[in-house]
Order: C-alpha cells, then structure tokens, then sequence
C-alpha cells in the first residue's frame, strides 16, 4: 500500500486502516488530544427526570439546580452580586435598623414584593419556590449576607416566621425545611448600636405579624368554605373565607382614632386582627382598625375611664 495519500495538501486516513504498512496511518495530534479529553471522567451531576441538575446542600441532600455552569461562580460575577447583596442589605438596614435574608432577596429582584405577600399570608407553600434564580446564586447571595454582617458587626437574632392566616402557621423557605437551612433564613440581623430592649421589640414584631382582615369594596362575594357572604373576609389559598369559618365571627370591631384605647386592647386580647380595605385613590389598602375580644375591649375602655376620673380629680388633663 502506498504512503498515505496527499489531497489538497491534507493527510487523510486510508479507508482500510487495519491494513499493516511501512507507513502506519496516524491520527492528528490534536484530533487525538480532543478524544483523549473527551473520554476523560466528567463531575457527577446527575440529570434529574425534570431536566435539572443535582447539586448537593448542607445537609447532605441533592437538590436540583437550573444549570452546571452556575454552581462555580466565577470571581467577577461574584464581585458584581456581592455588591448587590450589599446594597441591598444597608438600605434594608437605613429603613429599618434590621436586616433579614427576605430583605436582600427582594432588594437584589430575585423576589417579588407582591409574590412575597402571598407567602406571608400561606398562599405559598414555600418561598424558595417563587425565588427567581437558582439555588446555587441563592446560596452564595446567602452566604455573602452572612459574611457582611458579620464583619459589620451586627447582632444576629433568629425569628419565627408566622403566616398572617387565623391558623397562624409556621412558614416555610425551602422544599423539604431542613434543620441547617431554615434558622439560616429565619435569622434577622440587628444594629448593635440599638439597645438590648429595642432589639427584642424588633425581633419579637417581626416574629409576630399581625393577621390581616380585608373590608372588600364589592360585597358580591362567596365564602369558598360555606357559600355565605358578609362585611369582612380573610383571604385563603381555595379564596376568601367569612368571619364564621375562619373562628374571627366572635370578636369586635374598633376602629382607627385612639391610639391609646387601640394599644390597650391589643395588649389585652388573644386574639386581634388588623382590618383594612382598599383606596382606589391611593391604590394601596388602608387600616381601618382591629378586631378585638369584647372583653379585652371592654376593660381596656374601663381602665381608662378610671385614669381619667382619677387625673380629673388630681386636676390632671389626661389623654
């Protein structure tokens, strides 16, 4: 057989390559290079049966990512989200004196102010969920959040997240609520230049948000629970649901004006519900005033009644 073949310049292989010769066909040493890379061992992420990719988290789980290319971040990509994070992160802290994980989501866009609404008020299962990124840019989001505030010096307090819903369920952040990830996203951090007393008040109303009770402007509307109707509803998953199915029917009305008898009662009550309705002027709901136990109402406007008759008679002006 002659020597391998010239066309154009360009070595080509014979058609029988078995054929033993003086002079051997051999492969490109580049083409050689590219077969050798690609027989080589490639990292263990597994397709999952809806296209996603297996990542591994904290505790040891699989979880699934949107893409491979994403679970190593590159270190320029990584200095533009850490300046996001950051941003975020110090005006959430301006406004409030706080700062949570939720905070740095909806301040970097990945998580809608109005989708985080419906989480809070358990018409989500879990926020991770509504989260619009993968779990992979959520985690190193996560973990430079950590790393500012500590270098920042703020103190960390973990919170209860209690869905605003008469059930008042714990809510969730991730899929399966592991016992590393959860606290993690649970955790508020706080100005250390606050006092020790106005650091608990903040982690105590963020642990405690107030049931919301909506005042509808149109009253054709069905109760999804019984098919009735009335003045005021809560809004759940199914739909709204009356005062009667929700347990809400007993308690009173008071409305917005006096701040003072309003605290009192509040402190007083089990039970309250923040009641609200829509302006369309504004575009936005309003408070209009709380559902209260009659009694915690009834000794609350007692009690001041009592101060007011003592400071009338001391020839105090009480208000």
């Amino acid at each position: 057989m002659a020597a391998a073949a010239e066309l154009g310049g360009r070595r080509h292989r014979p058609e029988n390559f078995l054929v033993e010769s003086a002079h051997t066909w051999r492969e490109p040493a580049s083409r050689a290079l590219a077969r050798q890379a690609s027989r080589q061992v490639k990292p263990a992420y597994p397709k999952a049966a809806n296209g996603f990719c297996t990542q591994i988290d904290e505790d040891g789980r699989s979880l699934h990512v949107k893409s491979v290319d994403r679970i190593h971040m590159n270190p320029q990509n990584r200095r533009k989200l850490a300046g996001r994070v950051i941003k975020a992160a110090e005006a959430a802290l301006a406004a409030k004196n706080y700062v949570s994980p939720v905070d740095v989501l909806v301040g970097i866009g990945w998580l809608d102010s109005a989708v985080l609404k419906h989480w809070q008020q358990g018409q989500v299962d879990y926020l991770e969920r509504v989260v619009q990124t993968n779990l992979s840019r959520i985690s190193e989001a996560m973990k430079l959040f950590r790393s500012w505030a500590a270098a920042k010096g703020l103190v960390p307090k973990e919170t209860h997240y209690i869905a605003r819903t008469p059930r008042r369920q714990t809510l969730r952040f991730s899929k399966r609520g592991g016992p590393t990830i959860e606290p993690l996203c649970r955790t508020h951090w706080l100005s250390g230049e606050l006092p020790k007393s106005k650091r608990e008040r903040l982690a105590e109303k963020a642990s405690a948000p107030e049931l919301v009770v909506i005042h509808p402007l149109n009253s054709a509307w069905t109760c999804h629970r019984c098919g009735g109707t009335g003045n005021l509803l809560v809004m759940e998953n199914p739909g709204p649901a009356c005062m009667r199915c929700v347990g809400l029917d007993d308690l009173e009305f008071l409305s917005a004006g006096n701040a003072l008898l309003t605290r009192r009662a509040k402190a007083k009550s089990a039970r309250h519900a923040v009641v609200v309705r829509f302006s369309k002027s504004r575009g936005r709901y309003e408070r209009q005033g709380l559902l209260i136990e009659p009694q915690a109402l009834a000794e609350a406007q007692r009690n001041l009644a009592q101060q007011a008759v003592m400071s009338v008679g001391k020839g105090e002006t009480y208000g």
